[in-house]
């Protein structure tokens, strides 16, 4: 008999042991928990867009008028301000093509119907106006 209280002895001091060990625990590591951090204020404003849509319209019939008129002549140099890279170099060679056959391929004119225009609103350069057609 004295085996079995022994052995439960055992378990109770084993039991209150695992007891105490763990509210020690809780209490250590609920004292380091530290302050609760504040939630950032959330900024709420409302970017407008650095071009208005009156000045990409006029932004975009200057672009046209300039390639009509490299068309019309035939010659690329007016789109030194307007084109750069690829771009330009298949529009010189469009011109150049045109130049000698006397009529310009249909694809390279550009319709002046807009179908969307997508205007940045962020304050980086460069901008990026996008106009489909």
């Amino acid at each position: 008999m004295t085996m079995f209280y022994a052995h439960k002895i055992k378990y109770y001091v084993r039991f209150t042991f695992a007891t105490i060990m763990s509210l020690i625990m809780c209490f250590a590591l609920s004292a380091c928990d530290g302050q609760v951090p504040k939630a950032a204020e959330g900024h709420s404003t409302k970017e407008l867009p650095n071009v208005t849509s009156i000045r990409e319209k006029d932004i975009r019939l200057r672009v046209l008028r300039s390639l009509e008129r490299a068309n019309e002549e035939k010659n690329s140099s007016n789109l030194d301000g307007y084109m750069s890279g690829p771009a330009m170099l298949v529009r010189t060679s469009e011109l150049a093509i045109a130049a000698k056959t006397g009529k310009l391929d249909p694809k390279t004119t550009i319709p002046r119907e807009v179908a969307q225009t997508i205007v940045p609103t962020n304050a980086n350069w460069p901008r990026d106006l996008m106009t489909i057609t």
